[in-house]
């Protein structure tokens, strides 16, 4: 293996997740312009997003991608007057496919790689006594996530904010606005299932528990044995830190994020 396959792990999923979009979406991607989407981080309102907010108009999105799942003459969800049984269930089935990628994505591309369990409990949405850590920020889809060792160590909470690339945020708002709830939708319809997702990272059928560890670690090794010829998990991927380390740390002064709290403190305070 050498570093252009290591980079190329990013492009590969970024082009996994472009054609499950396309098919999952029947083809016609909506134009979302990212730059003009509204986010209110300081609203703790239950069951609020920036999905949910009025100014991006993106709540009722999945009733027009209804339409066109039913309507559609090539792959549509249903014959005649009835579901198409076997076409509706395969549809979650897809979506956790391609969840599973984006999870990736955020692995990835989103900076260094945080510990996986911080990633999966990430909320797409408020719960009634929780923040949600999926934003919109200056055209682009922002996670944050909670530094938990740093919690054990010094009892104060560490938060990481970390930033999509404008390409792939672009397939994570398609995400969250059209395909969740849409599959959401024909889980309630057709299966029954009245569950609330907060969790993007968990499956239908068990939305409250976040997927473990093997699992990502089992998805990477297939995406790095394709990519790069060899398969390695969450942890070998994680040694990129030790290379940031190196080569990058030695870049910036040390600092005590602690040390200045005021308005005109330096902007290097704010990042690890």
């Amino acid at each position: 293996m050498d570093m252009d396959q290591f980079r190329n792990l990013g492009e590969a999923i970024l082009q996994s997740i472009r054609v499950s979009i396309a098919r999952l979406i029947y083809g016609v991607l909506p134009k979302i312009r990212l730059a003009e989407l509204r986010d209110r981080w300081s609203n703790k309102t239950p069951s609020y997003s920036f999905v949910q907010g009025s100014a991006n108009d993106l709540a009722l999105a999945h009733l027009v991608l209804s339409s066109r799942a039913c309507l559609d003459p090539a792959g549509g969800l249903l014959i005649g007057d009835r579901w198409d049984v076997d076409a509706v269930r395969c549809y979650p089935k897809e979506e956790q496919e391609l969840l599973l990628d984006i999870l990736l994505l955020m692995f990835l591309r989103g900076g260094q790689s945080p510990p996986v369990p911080e990633l999966t409990s990430l909320e797409c949405c408020n719960g009634p006594c929780t923040s949600r850590g999926v934003y919109i920020d200056g055209g682009s889809v922002a996670y944050v996530t909670r530094h938990w060792k740093a919690r054990q160590s010094t009892n104060r909470e560490f938060k990481v904010a970390r930033y999509l690339l404008r390409a792939d945020s672009l397939f994570v708002v398609y995400y969250l606005a059209y395909v969740r709830p849409f599959a959401g939708m024909l889980s309630r319809r057709c299966c029954g299932l009245e569950r609330e997702r907060r969790l993007p990272f968990a499956s239908t059928e068990h939305p409250k528990q976040p997927w473990k560890i093997e699992m990502v670690t089992k998805a990477l090794k297939k995406l790095t044995n394709k990519v790069c010829g060899m398969g390695f998990g969450v942890q070998v991927y994680r040694v990129s830190i030790a290379i940031t380390e190196r080569h990058v740390k030695q870049t910036s002064r040390s600092f005590d994020r602690y040390d200045d709290t005021s308005s005109k403190a330096d902007m290097d305070v704010a990042f690890a």
